[in-house]
C-alpha cells in the first residue's frame, strides 16, 4: 500500500528522506503540510493528515507506556514505527 502512489503524487528519489527529517525534527502536521506543499501539492493536505494519524497514535503508545515498558522498548516501537511509516508511503506495489 502506498499511499502517495495511490494519491497519484510524484515521489522522487529525495522525498522520503525529506519526509522523515520533517518527522525526526517533530514538525507539526501544519507545518509538515506548509513544508511538503511545494512536492504534493493539492495532495499535500491528505498525506498530513494520514501522516499525523500515524503519528498521533504512536505518540499515545509512548505517552501511556504499560506497567513492564522500558525503555528501550518504548525506543524500539519508536524506531519500528519511522521504519513503517517509511514503508507505508514509498513502497509500491510492483
Amino acid at each position: 500500500f502506498d499511499i502517495l502512489e495511490e494519491l497519484g503524487a510524484y515521489v522522487d528519489d529525495e522525498l522520503p528522506d525529506y519526509i522523515m527529517v520533517l518527522v525526526a525534527n517533530r514538525k507539526n502536521q501544519a507545518q509538515m503540510k506548509e513544508d511538503l506543499q511545494l512536492f504534493l501539492h493539492q495532495h499535500a493536505d491528505v498525506f498530513t493528515a494520514w501522516l499525523g494519524d500515524i503519528l498521533n497514535k504512536l505518540k499515545d503508545v509512548t505517552k501511556k507506556p504499560k506497567p513492564g515498558m522500558t525503555d528501550d522498548y518504548i525506543y524500539n516501537i519508536q524506531i519500528h514505527t519511522s521504519f513503517l511509516i517509511h514503508e507505508l508511503c514509498f513502497i509500491s506495489n510492483d
